[in-house]
């Protein structure tokens, strides 16, 4: 794994490969994956396959998401196609969907203060979500619950109040790092169209689409 970073470093910093929106012959078509947990002493095996059907073939780490929000701040939005996949835990995936619909809209007033984020940068092509659609770096949102009896219906009506916020962000729920989220990953990178959360629960998984609920 690679910890992501923002271009701006303080002395001490461990010095990475920041993802890009540029791919080599090799990788291109492919997405970039970036996670964003507390912690991945127990999940970094298990991403690090899932990061092997990537671009770059590993994942890009955030420790929390103070550090994600100053990178996706750092990205271009505008005219461009989404060209990552975020996979968070519940607790970070709140916060990260507060950043992502501020680099959609423009509006960065319900993120959290942060002196060292800098400002979010101007859309590409002149455009605005009041008028087209601004494309943003992140296609998919992937939340991971770490106690799915638990948190599977407030997971399930947090996808509902934020469905359609950004609209070709597609925002799906696993219960785990394992098969669950390499499903989820695989229906995201070929497209696959939405299901159903009837389709979901009789095969077990536990994934819904914000385009559709």
């Amino acid at each position: 794994a690679a910890t992501a970073t923002t271009s701006k470093k303080k002395k001490g910093d461990v010095p990475v490969i920041a993802p890009t929106a540029k791919a080599s012959s090799s990788h291109k078509g492919k997405k970039v994956l970036l996670a964003c947990v507390e912690s991945v002493s127990e999940t970094e095996m298990l991403l690090e396959e899932h990061a092997k059907n990537f671009r770059h073939q590993k994942f890009f780490h955030f420790s929390n998401p103070v550090k994600f929000t100053r990178w996706l701040f750092e990205q271009h939005r505008g005219t461009l196609r989404p060209w990552s996949i975020l996979v968070t835990a519940w607790r970070e995936a709140k916060p990260c969907m507060v950043a992502l619909e501020a680099v959609y809209s423009g509006n960065a007033s319900n993120v959290r203060p942060d002196a060292r984020r800098g400002m979010l940068r101007k859309p590409t092509g002149g455009k605005s979500a009041g008028r087209k659609p601004v494309k943003i770096a992140v296609a998919a949102l992937v939340v991971v619950l770490e106690s799915p009896e638990q948190q599977m219906e407030r997971a399930q009506d947090w996808v509902r109040d934020v469905r359609g916020t950004i609209p070709d962000l597609e925002i799906h729920i696993v219960k785990d790092f394992g098969d669950d989220l390499g499903v989820a990953l695989a229906r995201v990178c070929k497209g696959a169209p939405p299901r159903s959360i009837e389709d979901e629960a009789a095969d077990g998984s536990a994934m819904l689409d914000g385009n559709f609920v």
